[in-house]
Formats: C-alpha cells, structure tokens, sequence
C-alpha cells in the first residue's frame, strides 16, 4: 500500500522510531464466515487483512512480533487509511493509548485529531481514555465526559462543560513541587481561585499556605533563602497593595545557597534563582477590598453566595462604614465562611479574566526557573 510523507512522518513521531523502512499491506483473505468477512471490509466491497513490516536499526520483523504499542499506531493509521474517500464517519477508539507511554499517548492524539480536523470535516472521533495527558488536554477543549453507571443501571453523563472539576474522579493529584505562602484566609481562597484556571499540571503541584499577614513571610525569609531542598520550591505571594513598597524586602542572596528567586510584578523577566522569589495577587488592592469591590452587583453576589437578595441587602447595611476587612468577616461570620470566602473569589475571578491570566502568567513566569532545578 503506498505512503505519503504525512503518515510516516506521523507514524515515526509517535513510536519515536526513525525506521529504515516499514511498509504496510492490505491481504486480501476471504473469510468463511460473511459476518467475519464484514468487520474486515472497511466500508468497501473486498475483505483486506492488515498486515506490516518493518525495518529498524538493521533488525527486521513484523506485525506478528512487534510490541503492542507499535502495533495500534500502524493500525489506527491504517485504518484511517481505508477510509480515505468515506466523506462522513465517526470513529469510535477505544484507549488507544494502552499500551503507550504518555509523550506518546498525547503525540497519537494529536495525530488523529490533524486528520480528521485538517482534512475530513464531516470526520467526528470518540476516544475512551485513562491517560491523565489526554483528560487533562479534553477538559481543556471543553470535550471530556465523564460516564458512570448510576445504581439503576442507567448511565450518566457529566461534561466538563458543565462541572470543570468532573474529571478529578478519575486523575491522581500531581505531587506537590511548589509551597506557596499567601498572607492570610482572603488571599488563600483569591490565590486559589486564580491558580484554578492554570494547566492542571502546573496547579496541582502547588500547596497553598495562609497565616495572620504578611508578618510570618517575614519570618520565613531567611529560613527559605538558606534551604536547599532539591524536590520543593518555595514561592511568596503578597497582597496587590504591597506593590509599591513590600512589607517583606527583597533581598539578595548567595547563589549557592539560594533555592528562590525575585521576578519584576509585571512578570516580565525570568528571574535569576539569586534573588527572592515573590509576586503579588492582582491590581493594587487587598483581597478583601475586591471582595467588597462586588457589591455592584448584588443580585450576581446573592446568586453565588446562595442567599435571597433582601438577606443580603439587610446583612450589607449592617455592615456600612466598616473596613473591607470587618466587612468580610462580618458577611462571612453569618454564614459558612469558607464557602464564602470560596464564593467572593471565584467570582472576582470570573469577572475579571485579564487581570486574573496576569496574575496566572506572572506565577508561572516564576515557577519556570524553579522546575528547572
């Protein structure tokens, strides 16, 4: 059977194999059985048998004695070869990842998604997954479902377009490769809201910390320069109104003792792992000023808060003339206060998504130099 450049290309890319050849065929075997002979037509009228072989490094072999992981890539691609002229299909695959490592997993993915993008528009796949790359990369597109057979039988669909926390059910949380120090119980819930919306690879690995201010951060400072702890980085996040003048100082550290470094608030630079490692939540503001900043709409604030508006409005004028801090505590202490707490930042989140992706690109400028080390 002939080859274009694309299929070997894609073929070597995901095996990770520059072959010195490999050839596929299609036999054709007539079966017995009509019913075999069906599953093997390909949509055409002659039954064809796959069948390949190959060339690596001097060795020769073939479909018979290559490794299953091998296998399913010449056969996926095969496959989509017989098709080639059909204008409307939907394919159903079935874990085509198996037996794959996941750089490859996510390569064949990304394969099969250009063919049926690029060249066949009326061309739909649905592919059945436990590879955490290829969840992590549906969830993204808005295209993962997660079925479950409910106690009657009957099966469920959930999509993450609807609950974007739906596949956790079936991923391992990545292991913690980051500590990060936020002032207080209103940062930690606007960092984590923030660090929501990053690469579930990236956010996963980071284990939020709060205390009573900025004053514990202070602490922490030498102690963080002088450590040198291989798998853990360490990274500070002030309040938006510490910019023009941080109650920490940045401070210049040995090289060979640091394990942190400083970044620009525009986030700007990739920092030098000499200097302390800092940024700041968004704008010029403390968490609770933007908390309070959502009483223009408090019909929206109500909503997410899960109480009636008149409740609202009642609680707000009890609360008028205190500070924004004594005003989210004072919002808070009426009702469950990390579910309000949780409640105001996602949605200042929400409402805010420039400032919320610089605060995201501001952070992962920061953690590159650190998953380097």
């Amino acid at each position: 059977m002939p080859l274009t450049d694309a299929q070997v290309e894609a073929v070597q890319s995901i095996v990770n194999r520059d072959y010195d050849r490999f050839e596929w065929y299609g036999l054709d075997i007539v079966p017995g059985d009509d019913l075999v002979a069906d599953r093997f037509s390909w949509g055409a009228d002659q039954p064809t048998v796959p069948y390949f072989e190959a060339s690596y490094r001097g060795v020769d072999y073939d479909s018979t004695t290559m490794g299953l992981g091998e296998l399913s890539v010449h056969l996926l691609f095969w496959i989509l070869q017989q098709y080639e002229l059909t204008e409307e299909l939907v394919i159903l695959v079935d874990e085509p990842d198996a037996y794959l490592p996941p750089i490859a997993a996510s390569a064949l993915l990304a394969r099969m998604l250009s063919v049926i993008l690029e060249k066949r528009t009326k061309w739909r796949m649905v592919v059945s997954t436990h590879s955490a790359d290829i969840i992590a990369a549906a969830v993204g597109h808005d295209s993962f479902l997660f079925l479950e057979i409910d106690p009657g039988g009957a099966v469920q669909a959930t999509s993450s377009k609807d609950d974007v926390h739906i596949s956790e059910l079936l991923l391992a949380r990545p292991e913690v490769r980051h500590v990060v120090f936020v002032e207080d119980e209103s940062a930690y819930h606007l960092a984590r809201a923030l660090i929501e919306g990053m690469d579930r690879r990236v956010g996963g690995s980071l284990s939020l910390v709060w205390g009573n201010g900025f004053g514990y951060m202070r602490a922490l400072q030498d102690p963080l320069r002088k450590a040198r702890h291989q798998d853990i980085g360490f990274v500070m996040v002030f309040d938006g109104d510490q910019r023009p003048a941080p109650a920490v100082p940045i401070k210049e550290a040995d090289a060979a003792e640091s394990v942190v470094g400083a970044v620009a608030p525009t986030g700007s630079r990739v920092p030098p792992v000499s200097e302390w490692q800092a940024v700041y939540l968004p704008t010029s503001s403390d968490p609770d000023k933007l908390y309070k900043s959502l009483l223009s709409d408090r019909e929206v604030l109500a909503a997410r808060l899960g109480r009636p508006l008149t409740e609202l409005n009642r609680v707000i004028s009890a609360l008028e003339g205190k500070d924004a801090h004594d005003w989210v505590n004072g919002i808070a202490s009426g009702m469950d206060r990390t579910k309000t707490l949780a409640a105001f930042a996602e949605l200042w989140v929400e409402l805010h998504p420039v400032a919320s992706a610089s605060f995201r690109n501001e952070l992962a400028t920061v953690l590159m130099p650190l998953r380097r080390r």
